[in-house]
């Protein structure tokens, strides 16, 4: 079976022990697995960044998709596949960092990995792959010295999948209520953001108010959604639904707009619903581990998760 997710990951390694040499070798191998595409149909890989010990070797936007006749299951076999090069830096920084006896505290091994990728389920990538691998060498060493995050979202679930694991071990991270200091980002993104209205305890939706909310609707879906997404609007059903990436200090201007359409259907006592999950858009260089979900019903309220 394939999935197809979005992953935005960091592993962090602190000095070397016999404990932490185990991942390494695991860091080492994941991202032997991603350059050979062991298992994956479609790659969009944005950004693989490995630091070590003050060395830096970086790979960004590179996109591969198998031909059908190209299993990924023989392409794993093979491997002769690479969508980088044995000798290039990132491989050479990957082996030198393998065959380190010793690395100082504070000399730190970061990898950071930005992509989406199409794969069998039979092979582990993002949270699948580290949760396996830290559950089964849990101890106090590796949770003081190997720190992980991750935000996994699944495309066929619209659903995200928030890891975590450091001193307090390995855990799944909940979305909360209630305000929160949020890191600085300059731009947010959303896969899918709505824009529902259906007519509850009534025949139909006013035709007045349809046909106000359809023009604001357009306008909308062309300023903030660049055209995309679908937009319905009927007697039976309202909807707007599309992908969005709004600069920081243009958010409450999107809310403001998306309440105009919202309550051209809450006046006639409608119910009505806006609702999205915004993440850091990462093409703008935004590193932060944090996702907003944003919803509105009567009053605005959002949920929040920074790890």
């Amino acid at each position: 079976m394939e999935r197809s997710r979005d992953i935005f990951e960091e592993v962090k390694i602190q000095h070397t022990t016999a404990e932490t040499a185990e991942a390494v070798r695991a860091l080492a191998d994941y991202i032997r697995q991603i350059q050979c595409m062991r298992g994956i149909w479609k790659l969009h890989l944005r950004r693989l960044c490995l630091e070590v010990e003050g060395r830096r070797a970086e790979v960004t936007d590179l996109c591969r998709t198998l031909a059908e006749e190209d299993a990924p299951q023989e392409a794993a076999k093979a491997e002769t596949e690479r969508l980088w090069t044995d000798d290039s830096p990132l491989m050479a920084l990957t082996k030198h960092m393998e065959h380190m006896e010793h690395m100082e505290q504070g000399g730190t091994i970061r990898f950071l990995a930005d992509f989406y990728l199409t794969a069998e389920d039979t092979v582990s990538y993002g949270i699948d792959y580290w949760r396996g691998f830290l559950e089964m060498h849990d101890t106090s060493t590796v949770r003081k010295l190997v720190s992980y995050r991750c935000m996994d979202y699944d495309e066929l679930g619209s659903e995200y999948f928030l890891g975590c694991y450091d001193g307090s071990g390995g855990r799944m991270i909940p979305l909360r209520a209630g305000k929160r200091s949020l890191p600085a980002v300059s731009a947010w993104s959303t896969k899918e953001f709505w824009i529902f209205a259906h007519p509850e305890g009534v025949s139909e939706l006013d035709s007045a108010a349809v046909e106000r909310a359809e023009t604001l609707g357009r306008c909308f879906q062309e300023r903030y959604m660049k055209g995309q997404g679908r937009l319905s609007a009927s007697p039976q059903s309202f909807f707007l639904i599309g992908p969005m990436t709004i600069p920081a200090d243009r958010m409450e201007e999107v809310f403001r707009e998306a309440e105009l359409i919202r309550q051209c259907f809450t006046q006639a006592g409608v119910h009505t619903e806006t609702e999205g999950t915004f993440a850091p858009d990462r093409a703008h260089g935004n590193e932060a581990f944090v996702l907003v979900h944003v919803c509105r019903h009567h009053a605005l309220d959002a949920e929040y998760c920074t790890f």
